[in-house]
């Protein structure tokens, strides 16, 4: 049977017992947005997997991913390049 959903509180509460570093409205986010699965399963035990959470460093510790330039960000740095090799040639 499946377990209920936990609230942020219970997250936050469940962390502070362990005593671990993870980021209790991360985790709520990240598992909200997959529908509380794990792969293609649903969520059995919360607490499972915050303490694999906690294992796995999926903390505030974890770096944020490198920025991305937008298609537009691109654009623009290949348009002042061309720019600069066309000021040069005159």
């Amino acid at each position: 049977e499946r377990e209920i959903r936990p609230s942020l509180e219970e997250v936050i509460s469940f962390s502070q017992e362990r005593e671990n570093q993870v980021n209790a409205q991360r985790f709520m986010d990240f598992y909200t947005a997959n529908g509380w699965r794990l792969g293609r399963s649903p969520m059995k035990d919360w607490r499972a997997a915050v303490r694999s959470w906690e294992t796995n460093g999926m903390d505030d510790r974890r770096p944020a991913p490198p920025h991305k330039p937008s298609d537009r960000e691109v654009f623009l740095e290949a348009l002042e390049i061309h720019r600069r090799k066309e000021a040069k040639l005159v």
